[in-house]
């Protein structure tokens, strides 16, 4: 998701089994920026959870292998114009849409500001898994796996993800 000047934008990774959303500010729109985000993001998460990521087409993506290699996974890739392949990351777009609207200038957005619409989206109750939030679902796939690194707590009513 890119901002307005199409340098700044967002990358949104959605996990496919609890739907937790991570959102990263990048402030170039380059293989690198995109490459060292996905590491940093999902290098938290239980391996068993990362089977393989689905990337658009776009040249932000080149390092595929390279994340590969680091976070132990595979590499899918969507036809192209073919949205509906990465429906939930689009559906969640969609959601990130309603704060950040297109043409946003990323370069005053705050990582606070992009932090408290992931907890929002992340603590927002999902018909699919009986009105749980992704980060109850998450937790409860930490509890079914060994040598989780994930601890999720409760906090003044709401959830905040802690890495162990």
């Amino acid at each position: 998701m890119v901002g307005g000047d199409r340098k700044l934008g967002l990358n949104v990774v959605v996990e496919r089994a609890s739907y937790l959303v991570n959102i990263s500010l990048l402030k170039k729109k380059t293989s690198l920026e995109t490459k060292s985000v996905i590491i940093r993001r999902l290098g938290n998460h239980p391996a068993d959870l990362i089977q393989s990521i689905t990337y658009d087409n776009g040249t932000e993506n080149v390092l595929h292998l390279d994340i590969n290699k680091k976070l132990r996974s595979d590499s899918c890739f969507c036809d192209p114009y073919h949205r509906w392949e990465k429906d939930s990351v689009e559906q969640v777009n969609g959601l990130i849409r309603r704060f950040f609207p297109e043409r946003t200038d990323f370069s005053i957005v705050t990582t606070s500001e992009i932090n408290k619409v992931e907890k929002l989206l992340n603590n927002r109750p999902r018909k699919c898994f009986n009105y749980q939030a992704p980060y109850e679902v998450l937790r409860e796939a930490c509890g079914a796996l060994a040598g989780c690194n994930v601890a999720i707590t409760k906090n003044h009513n709401n959830l905040v993800q802690t890495a162990i």
